[in-house]
């Protein structure tokens, strides 16, 4: 079930749009304008989608959609509305809007966006809760496991680990099950793998905890360029 708010003043077409969403097991909302919208007690609402149908592509529109995207944290914008010129199309994307759908339309169109949205909010909602355990894994980990941590990010093997910090390599072989352990990771290739997914704000606290083992320029270099890599 998704909360689906529509705003629209024809409240003949309002009321056949709620009847198709409510029957698809969503929880709908009618609105005959944005300022019904804006001026309503429970403003700003839960998350969910905005089906805005759109006369004219007017200023008051843009700032509308500007304000519910700065107020309302995961909101679906889909904008209904005739002919629009290239330049409007510009400036609704620009201020906010998700997706545009021209008449004359399938209501299984909007469903459509709505679908793809609820897919978009599971990653993003996965990716959170998968940065934020990385976070707390992290954490745990000792100076001497980020020590290690930091000269596997680079590349250096077991023996030449164990070389640079006195230390046996029986021991830095201990110290990895732990480092390995702790992140949930099997190998090499995995752990790798997984400071490569983090997002900017785990990567900034991986980097912090590397700082005082002069590694945080590398772990940025590696995760810069494995990002460029992958957008081309």
């Amino acid at each position: 079930m998704m909360n689906i708010y529509i705003i629209n003043n024809d409240i003949r077409l309002a009321n056949i749009l709620m009847q198709f969403f409510c029957a698809h097991g969503h929880e709908v909302q009618v609105f005959t304008g944005y300022q019904s919208f804006l001026s309503h007690d429970n403003f700003p609402f839960p998350s969910g989608a905005i089906i805005l149908d759109i006369a004219h592509c007017t200023t008051e529109i843009m700032h509308f959609i500007r304000l519910i995207k700065e107020n309302v944290n995961d909101t679906h914008i889909i904008c209904i509305s005739h002919m629009l010129t290239i330049s409007q199309l510009y400036e609704l994307i620009k201020y906010g809007a998700n997706d545009i759908i021209e008449w004359p339309f399938a209501h299984q169109e909007i469903l459509k966006c709505i679908n793809s949205y609820r897919i978009s909010s599971t990653d993003v909602c996965y990716i959170n809760k998968h940065n934020l355990k990385l976070v707390h894994s992290i954490a745990k980990l000792s100076n001497r496991e980020l020590e290690i941590l930091a000269l596997l990010i680079r590349g250096v093997r077991n023996k030449e680990i164990a070389y640079l910090l006195n230390l046996s390599t029986r021991t830095i072989e201990l110290h990895r099950t732990h480092i390995n352990n702790k992140l949930e990771v099997k190998t090499l290739m995995e752990l790798v793998g997984l400071l490569l997914s983090v997002d900017a704000a785990c990567l900034a606290y991986l980097r912090s905890k590397l700082e005082k083992f002069n590694q945080p320029n590398h772990i940025n270099r590696l995760h810069k360029d494995y990002q460029s890599t992958k957008i081309s």
